[in-house]
């Protein structure tokens, strides 16, 4: 895998997008110590102070289109289950894209693609930020009540290049368990699910549904359960707890 470090950029995904036709078959992994502005879901930004681990991989997996859905839930069980191990802390996964510690987001997922030429398989752009040795007064005041970082937790300070490669190597072995058990990596993640048999709000333009989180189906949407009983199966929109 190539890998190319950036002191301080807007994006690592808006970079490898740029990269898609002049990258080699291989996999690209970019690396950023900062950035100005970092992608998150639904447009926002994703403040990305130095201290935090910032990388985005960009490759084309082997894997059917209809399992392409799954890498980002196959990249939070990766960045779930090395950072358990490396520092200890309880994590938690909140579909489908952020990780969660004590209720408050560590870090977030945003996994994109992109189709060059339909005759090959589709680019996967992975980017991943994760609150590593950062602190809060890092972070602008309106969020330091809803971020949280493993320093803060373990009064620590972890090697960002020793993460960077377990969580890496991680993350390409659950997409290659996808193309063949997919199961494996959706039970594992949803040991992780924070939202779980929780009080839940779903909102996507004008449909608001209030009910209880009941984990995620094969496909990898998630279900909510209202008061009637009925389940509601979520493809997109933001799902919160209450």
């Amino acid at each position: 895998m190539k890998i190319l470090h950036i002191d301080d950029i807007a994006s690592t995904n808006s970079y490898a997008k740029q990269l898609i036709r002049s990258t080699p078959d291989e996999p690209l992994l970019l690396v950023a110590q900062q950035q100005s502005g970092g992608k998150g879901q639904y447009g926002r930004i994703f403040s990305s102070p130095k201290g935090g681990l910032y990388f985005t991989i960009l490759f084309q997996p082997l894997l059917q289109t209809k399992h392409l859905p799954l890498i980002t839930l196959a990249t939070g069980v990766a960045c779930a289950s090395c950072l358990v191990a490396e520092t200890g802390l309880e994590l938690t996964l909140k579909w489908p894209n952020d990780i969660y510690v004590a209720g408050k987001k560590l870090g977030g997922i945003l996994c994109e693609s992109e189709v060059v030429d339909s005759n090959h398989l589709p680019y996967v752009i992975i980017g991943v930020g994760l609150n590593i040795n950062t602190t809060l007064v890092d972070y602008p005041s309106e969020i330091q009540s809803i971020v949280t970082t493993v320093r803060e937790h373990t009064h620590l300070t972890f090697s960002l290049e020793v993460l960077l490669e377990k969580i890496v190597g991680q993350i390409l072995d659950n997409i290659r368990i996808l193309s063949s058990e997919p199961q494996i990596v959706l039970d594992q993640w949803q040991d992780y699910d924070y939202l779980y048999r929780r009080p839940v709000e779903y909102v996507a333009q004008q449909q608001v549904v209030c009910g209880t989180g009941d984990g995620i189906t094969d496909s990898g949407c998630y279900k909510v359960i209202d008061s009637q009983g009925k389940i509601h199966q979520i493809v997109g929109g933001q799902l919160r707890p209450l």
